[in-house]
């Protein structure tokens, strides 16, 4: 199994899979705390008459099979959907960016077409473990960013993946600044303290486009 998925970017200590940590309620037993999951993508329609939903991950199929990936197969074996239910994934194959998933109790188009527009998570703990120093891109969502020189450019609200790096979107006093996840842009990352200092380059700001 492929150790972690796609890049951001290929050299860079960011991983993608996009949005914030979200402890989902699952099927867990009555008292036993539910796992916490991780949004990879979201479902975005029905496929057939048998029940099949199309699920599009972020930042695109190509990254998201390098880290759930082998020999061909996707390793999904259960997923939830929203925030509430646990799915057991029954059969998946790739169609054109998405993955067409077959999910137990799910027999029809009306009970797949319930589902669309709805978030996807897996468990945390299904996740490749990265090595230090390496996040994965949901830890980053929400997270406040300071140039070198200490000035706050707001908080991280989406990360647009590319074909050569991603690229933070960050809202703040100053407005929308696309920041590039490279290693010459990134100086400082810590996750627990919610806090990524970059070096900002030239015609960054929107004052300076």
């Amino acid at each position: 199994m492929s150790k972690n998925p796609k890049a951001c970017p290929r050299k860079s200590p960011i991983k993608t899979f996009e949005d914030k940590l979200k402890v989902g309620k699952g099927i867990s037993p009555k008292g036993v705390i539910p796992p916490v999951t991780v949004p990879i993508g979201k479902v975005v329609g029905a496929h057939g008459v048998k029940g099949e939903i199309k699920f599009k991950p972020y930042g695109g199929l190509e990254g998201f099979a390098d880290g759930i990936e082998e020999e061909g197969n996707f390793l999904l074996d259960a997923v939830f959907i929203g925030e509430e239910r646990e799915f057991k994934v029954v059969s998946q194959r790739p169609q054109t960016g998405a993955l067409l998933l077959t999910l137990a109790g799910v027999a029809d188009r009306d009970a797949a077409e319930k589902l669309n527009g709805r978030k996807v998570s897996i468990k945390k703990t299904a996740l490749p473990n990265l090595p230090e120093g390496e996040h994965y891109q949901f830890e980053f969502m929400g997270i406040e960013v300071f140039t070198g020189e200490g000035r706050s450019l707001g908080h991280i609200t989406g990360i647009i993946s590319t074909g050569s790096n991603d690229v933070f979107k960050v809202e703040g006093a100053a407005g929308e600044v696309l920041i590039p996840a490279t290693s010459e842009t990134i100086m400082e990352v810590d996750t627990e303290k919610k806090r990524l200092v970059v070096r900002l380059m030239e015609g960054l700001l929107p004052g300076e486009r």
